[in-house]
Protein backbone atom coordinates (compact mmCIF):
# COMPACT_ATOMS: atom_id res chain seq x y z
CA UNK A 1 0.00 0.00 0.00
CA UNK A 2 2.89 2.39 0.86
CA UNK A 3 4.22 2.14 -2.60
CA UNK A 4 1.18 2.62 -4.41
CA UNK A 5 0.36 6.12 -2.29
CA UNK A 6 4.13 7.36 -3.44
CA UNK A 7 3.21 6.17 -7.20
CA UNK A 8 0.04 7.63 -7.28
CA UNK A 9 1.89 11.30 -5.95
CA UNK A 10 4.19 11.12 -8.18
CA UNK A 11 1.79 10.67 -10.98
CA UNK A 12 0.36 14.16 -10.01
CA UNK A 13 3.25 15.81 -9.58
CA UNK A 14 3.99 15.42 -13.22
CA UNK A 15 0.60 16.16 -14.09
CA UNK A 16 0.92 19.50 -12.24
CA UNK A 17 4.06 20.22 -13.90
CA UNK A 18 2.68 19.46 -16.99
CA UNK A 19 -0.16 21.49 -16.24
CA UNK A 20 2.25 24.52 -15.13
CA UNK A 21 4.24 24.02 -18.34
CA UNK A 22 1.53 24.34 -20.27
CA UNK A 23 -0.04 27.59 -19.13
CA UNK A 24 3.26 28.91 -19.22
CA UNK A 25 3.27 28.43 -22.98
CA UNK A 26 -0.11 29.58 -23.46
CA UNK A 27 0.53 32.96 -21.67
CA UNK A 28 1.41 35.81 -23.67
CA UNK A 29 4.95 37.38 -23.83
CA UNK A 30 5.70 39.77 -21.25
CA UNK A 31 5.90 43.11 -22.49
CA UNK A 32 9.55 45.02 -22.84
CA UNK A 33 10.99 47.30 -20.46
CA UNK A 34 10.86 50.74 -21.00
CA UNK A 35 13.11 52.14 -22.93
CA UNK A 36 15.72 54.37 -20.56
CA UNK A 37 15.08 57.99 -20.78
CA UNK A 38 17.54 60.15 -22.97
CA UNK A 39 19.21 62.71 -21.45
CA UNK A 40 17.96 66.01 -22.75
CA UNK A 41 18.85 67.62 -25.87
CA UNK A 42 19.80 71.44 -26.01
CA UNK A 43 16.35 73.26 -26.95
CA UNK A 44 16.63 75.39 -29.91
CA UNK A 45 15.29 79.11 -29.68
CA UNK A 46 12.52 80.01 -32.63
CA UNK A 47 12.54 83.99 -31.39
CA UNK A 48 15.00 86.40 -30.21
CA UNK A 49 17.25 87.08 -33.72
CA UNK A 50 17.22 89.04 -36.42
CA UNK A 51 18.59 86.18 -38.74
CA UNK A 52 15.27 83.36 -37.90
CA UNK A 53 12.91 83.17 -40.88
CA UNK A 54 15.99 84.78 -43.64
CA UNK A 55 16.04 82.98 -46.98
CA UNK A 56 19.01 81.82 -48.03
CA UNK A 57 21.11 80.87 -51.20
CA UNK A 58 23.24 77.65 -50.57
CA UNK A 59 25.54 75.44 -52.95
CA UNK A 60 24.42 72.06 -52.42
CA UNK A 61 27.88 69.80 -51.87
CA UNK A 62 30.89 71.21 -53.49
CA UNK A 63 30.77 73.46 -56.44
CA UNK A 64 26.75 71.56 -56.73
CA UNK A 65 23.50 73.69 -57.86
CA UNK A 66 22.57 76.46 -55.85
CA UNK A 67 19.42 75.86 -53.27
CA UNK A 68 17.20 77.53 -50.93
CA UNK A 69 17.14 76.85 -47.61
CA UNK A 70 15.59 78.97 -44.46
CA UNK A 71 16.71 79.47 -40.65
CA UNK A 72 13.96 77.86 -38.53
CA UNK A 73 15.67 78.58 -34.93
CA UNK A 74 18.97 79.13 -33.37
CA UNK A 75 20.78 78.69 -29.93
CA UNK A 76 22.76 81.82 -28.16
CA UNK A 77 26.74 81.80 -27.66
CA UNK A 78 26.18 81.46 -23.76
CA UNK A 79 23.54 78.13 -24.37
CA UNK A 80 25.55 76.60 -26.95
CA UNK A 81 28.13 74.33 -26.96
CA UNK A 82 30.34 75.50 -29.62
CA UNK A 83 33.27 77.17 -30.43
CA UNK A 84 34.42 79.19 -32.84
CA UNK A 85 37.76 79.83 -34.60
CA UNK A 86 39.43 81.57 -32.01
CA UNK A 87 38.14 79.33 -29.28
CA UNK A 88 35.18 81.62 -28.12
CA UNK A 89 31.52 80.85 -27.56
CA UNK A 90 29.26 80.83 -30.46
CA UNK A 91 25.90 81.44 -31.38
CA UNK A 92 24.39 78.59 -34.05
CA UNK A 93 21.91 78.72 -36.25
CA UNK A 94 19.53 75.70 -37.59
CA UNK A 95 18.06 76.28 -41.54
CA UNK A 96 16.27 73.78 -43.61
CA UNK A 97 17.00 73.36 -47.16
CA UNK A 98 13.94 73.81 -49.13
CA UNK A 99 14.92 72.12 -52.24
CA UNK A 100 17.21 70.00 -54.08
CA UNK A 101 18.49 66.70 -53.14
CA UNK A 102 18.53 68.12 -49.55
CA UNK A 103 15.39 69.54 -49.34
CA UNK A 104 13.78 68.43 -45.71
CA UNK A 105 17.70 67.74 -44.01
CA UNK A 106 18.83 70.16 -41.37
CA UNK A 107 22.16 72.24 -41.06
CA UNK A 108 24.30 74.40 -37.82
CA UNK A 109 25.58 77.42 -39.22
CA UNK A 110 27.29 80.36 -37.42
CA UNK A 111 25.95 83.43 -38.54
CA UNK A 112 28.85 84.44 -40.89
CA UNK A 113 28.07 81.91 -42.50
CA UNK A 114 24.59 83.18 -42.70
CA UNK A 115 25.42 86.28 -43.55
CA UNK A 116 27.78 85.19 -46.53
CA UNK A 117 24.13 83.28 -47.81
CA UNK A 118 21.65 86.36 -47.29
CA UNK A 119 23.59 88.84 -48.96
CA UNK A 120 23.33 89.84 -52.89
CA UNK A 121 26.25 90.02 -55.03
CA UNK A 122 25.62 93.61 -55.62
CA UNK A 123 23.31 94.86 -52.51
CA UNK A 124 25.38 96.72 -50.17
CA UNK A 125 25.59 95.10 -46.27
CA UNK A 126 23.73 97.10 -43.66
CA UNK A 127 24.40 97.10 -39.66
CA UNK A 128 21.70 95.47 -37.81
CA UNK A 129 22.93 96.76 -34.49
CA UNK A 130 23.84 100.36 -32.90
CA UNK A 131 27.90 101.97 -33.48
CA UNK A 132 28.55 98.88 -35.98
CA UNK A 133 29.62 99.70 -39.43
CA UNK A 134 29.44 97.86 -42.77
CA UNK A 135 32.64 96.32 -45.11
CA UNK A 136 33.90 98.83 -47.83
CA UNK A 137 34.53 95.62 -49.86
CA UNK A 138 32.73 91.80 -49.95
CA UNK A 139 35.99 90.47 -48.22
CA UNK A 140 36.49 93.55 -45.61
CA UNK A 141 35.51 93.29 -42.01
CA UNK A 142 33.01 94.77 -40.16
CA UNK A 143 34.01 98.25 -38.25
CA UNK A 144 32.94 99.74 -34.97
CA UNK A 145 33.30 103.31 -33.45
CA UNK A 146 31.12 104.83 -30.28
CA UNK A 147 31.93 107.73 -27.97
CA UNK A 148 32.87 106.64 -24.25
CA UNK A 149 33.15 109.64 -22.06
CA UNK A 150 33.62 112.08 -25.48
CA UNK A 151 35.90 110.04 -26.28
CA UNK A 152 35.38 108.26 -29.88
CA UNK A 153 36.51 104.51 -29.63
CA UNK A 154 36.59 101.20 -31.31
CA UNK A 155 36.07 98.20 -30.07
CA UNK A 156 38.20 96.36 -33.18
CA UNK A 157 37.20 95.38 -36.78
CA UNK A 158 35.16 91.88 -36.99
CA UNK A 159 34.46 89.54 -39.39
CA UNK A 160 30.65 89.35 -38.69
CA UNK A 161 28.45 91.98 -37.40
CA UNK A 162 27.10 90.28 -34.78
CA UNK A 163 30.51 90.01 -33.07
CA UNK A 164 31.09 93.44 -33.62
CA UNK A 165 27.66 94.22 -31.75
CA UNK A 166 28.89 92.43 -29.06
CA UNK A 167 32.68 93.87 -28.91
CA UNK A 168 30.43 96.77 -28.47
CA UNK A 169 27.92 95.90 -25.89
CA UNK A 170 31.56 94.51 -24.06
CA UNK A 171 33.38 98.10 -24.17
CA UNK A 172 29.81 99.68 -22.47
CA UNK A 173 29.77 96.94 -20.11
CA UNK A 174 33.65 97.50 -19.27
CA UNK A 175 32.57 101.22 -18.67
CA UNK A 176 29.97 100.96 -16.69
CA UNK A 177 27.42 101.20 -19.28
CA UNK A 178 24.33 99.18 -20.35
CA UNK A 179 24.68 96.78 -23.29
CA UNK A 180 22.95 98.00 -26.68
CA UNK A 181 22.62 95.45 -28.62
CA UNK A 182 22.25 92.66 -26.64
CA UNK A 183 20.71 93.20 -23.39
CA UNK A 184 20.04 90.49 -21.19
CA UNK A 185 22.95 88.61 -22.45
CA UNK A 186 25.57 90.45 -20.25
CA UNK A 187 27.58 87.40 -19.00
CA UNK A 188 28.17 85.64 -22.79
CA UNK A 189 29.36 89.24 -23.35
CA UNK A 190 31.99 89.62 -20.76
CA UNK A 191 32.82 85.65 -21.66
CA UNK A 192 33.36 86.60 -25.47
CA UNK A 193 35.55 89.56 -24.90
CA UNK A 194 36.85 89.48 -21.51
CA UNK A 195 40.08 91.68 -22.16
CA UNK A 196 38.18 94.41 -24.34
CA UNK A 197 39.32 96.99 -22.12
CA UNK A 198 43.22 96.02 -23.02
CA UNK A 199 42.33 95.61 -26.65
CA UNK A 200 40.46 98.55 -27.86
CA UNK A 201 42.36 101.60 -29.72
CA UNK A 202 41.19 104.93 -28.76
CA UNK A 203 40.69 107.59 -31.24
CA UNK A 204 41.36 111.59 -31.27
CA UNK A 205 41.42 113.08 -28.31
CA UNK A 206 38.70 115.86 -28.20
CA UNK A 207 40.31 119.58 -29.00
CA UNK A 208 40.54 121.70 -26.90
CA UNK A 209 38.95 125.11 -26.48
CA UNK A 210 40.12 127.39 -29.02
CA UNK A 211 42.01 130.51 -27.49
CA UNK A 212 40.31 134.03 -28.95
CA UNK A 213 42.24 135.22 -31.54
CA UNK A 214 43.47 138.63 -30.66
CA UNK A 215 41.74 141.63 -32.27
CA UNK A 216 43.93 143.53 -35.23
CA UNK A 217 45.28 146.87 -33.53
CA UNK A 218 43.09 149.60 -35.62
CA UNK A 219 44.88 151.44 -38.25
CA UNK A 220 46.41 155.04 -38.50
CA UNK A 221 44.48 157.06 -40.44
CA UNK A 222 45.98 158.38 -43.62
CA UNK A 223 46.48 162.17 -43.94
CA UNK A 224 44.55 163.04 -46.51
CA UNK A 225 46.34 164.12 -49.89
CA UNK A 226 47.01 168.09 -50.60
CA UNK A 227 45.51 168.95 -53.67
CA UNK A 228 48.13 169.69 -56.46
CA UNK A 229 48.73 173.24 -57.31
CA UNK A 230 47.26 174.59 -60.77
CA UNK A 231 49.64 175.30 -63.26
CA UNK A 232 49.43 179.03 -64.87
CA UNK A 233 48.87 178.64 -68.77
Amino acid sequence: PGGASAARASDEDAQLNEAIQRSLADAPPSPPAPPTPEAPVDQWRTEGSDLLGLELSRTENDGGASVRAVVVSWLPADESDFLDADGRPAALYKIRYLDGDLAGDHQDLEAYEVEESTDAPDAPARSRFKYVYPPKSSRGSWTTCIKVNNISTTAGCHRTQEDAARAIDALLLHHGKRAVNFPGEEEATRAAFPDIGARVSRGRQPAAAARPKPRPRPKAPRAAKKPAPKRRT
